[in-house]
């Protein structure tokens, strides 16, 4: 708490707001959890609505504190920021979850979606039993391209930050290129479905992305060449129909009132 309350207070509200909205979702989240069998997010809409309380929110967060550290910030960066900001969050979490699939079901939890499950022709039980490779790793296909998506976003928003604010910059654009090395990693991936091998991506991969990203930090096009690059032999999709304007209203109908902040 020593490096918090050393914050400027503008600073300290934003993350106060942050994590308090965090913690209601969460807890909202958890009233849904059943002892007796495995949890599931029923479709798209709520994915992104339990990834927006345990990403989505901290995407703003540092959106605001990012945005308050960059005076004669160009409006039209602003608003690409703020547009993308969620999605910097669901990107990252999205891919957590993909590679958590059988980690999160020993605890009782399905993040992966059950429309996503039905899709594929098999049931939420099939799916989770491992016994059907091909249809679960369609399954992760669809989820995958839903990453892939807000991580595109995720791009855009770190692009929309100016270039002579590197540290800025690179904070944003380490976990992205992992994110999405670790998703090359994941596709097609058969043992991650029926052992729960814990997929990570390399250290030489990591210490290439620390080595080489700090060179072209300053150029756009050549960040979107690497970042784009990571994916040139899979055979992936950047399938995000995500509307922010639509997830908020749908926030605003969820019952938190009763959960305290």
């Amino acid at each position: 708490f020593n490096i918090f309350d050393s914050l400027q207070e503008v600073h300290q509200q934003k993350i106060i707001s942050s994590v308090c909205t965090m913690a209601q979702g969460m807890a909202y989240f958890q009233k849904k959890f059943d002892v007796e069998k495995i949890t599931l997010l029923e479709d798209v809409k709520e994915l992104e609505e339990y990834c927006y309380f345990v990403a989505g929110a901290v995407g703003e967060m540092l959106c605001d504190l990012f945005i308050s550290e960059i005076p004669n910030l160009p409006e039209s960066n602003e608003k690409k920021m703020r547009k993308n900001a969620v999605s910097f969050g669901l990107g990252l979490q999205t891919t957590n979850i993909s590679k958590d699939i059988v980690v999160d079901r020993s605890r009782g939890w399905s993040y992966v979606p059950r429309t996503y499950i039905e899709a594929s022709g098999a049931t939420p039980e099939e799916f989770h039993s491992g016994k059907s490779t091909e249809q679960n790793l369609k399954v992760l296909k669809n989820l995958l391209n839903k990453t892939v998506g807000h991580l595109n976003d995720a791009l855009d928003f770190t692009l929309a930050i100016p270039r002579s604010y590197a540290r800025i910059r690179l904070f944003c654009i380490w976990p992205l290129w992992m994110a999405m090395e670790t998703v090359a990693e994941l596709h097609n991936n058969h043992d991650l479905l029926n052992s729960g091998a814990n997929v990570k991506i390399s250290r030489i991969t990591v210490r290439r992305i620390l080595q080489r990203t700090p060179f072209i930090c300053w150029s756009n096009s050549l960040l979107r060449r690497s970042f784009s690059n990571i994916l040139k032999t899979e055979n992936l999709e950047s399938a995000c129909d995500f509307n922010i304007e639509q997830l908020k209203e749908r926030l605003k109908g969820l019952s938190l009132d009763s959960i305290p902040r």
